[in-house]
């Protein structure tokens, strides 16, 4: 049984990753999209594989594309965090609150959004 759930996990997880959009260009759709807060629904054990695997690459690729740009932002100096800790959560609520304020930014570049988000909220002033 062990081996057969391997099995099928392996070959779910191979065809969601070719799946995937094999494009460069993320965009604030994308953002939307893989930054949504999402809980397991599916019954059956296969289902519920795929979709955690789907969760967990909309959760990785969430956080990669705004730690990168929330990185290079401050490395750079335009953008100032508060001081104590700042979570990912608060810094993904930042971008998630930006993308529903303007819809009409979806379509530009995932790092340019998310660069206006993080330049609003803690931008130089």
């Amino acid at each position: 049984m062990k081996v057969t759930s391997a099995i099928l996990l392996g070959i779910t997880l191979c065809v969601s990753a070719l799946a995937q959009d094999s494009g460069l260009r993320t965009t604030g759709t994308d953002l939307v999209h893989q930054c949504a807060d999402r809980k397991l629904t599916k019954k059956s054990a296969v289902e519920a594989a795929i979709e955690a695997q789907e969760i967990g690459y909309g959760m990785g690729y969430c956080f990669g594309v705004i730690n990168t740009a929330s990185e290079i932002l401050q490395v750079h100096g335009e953008i100032h965090l508060p001081d104590g800790d700042v979570t990912f959560e608060q810094v993904k609520k930042i971008v998630t609150n930006y993308l529903d304020a303007h819809p009409e930014e979806w379509q530009k570049p995932a790092s340019a959004v998310v660069t206006k988000a993080l330049k609003q909220a803690w931008g130089s002033k």
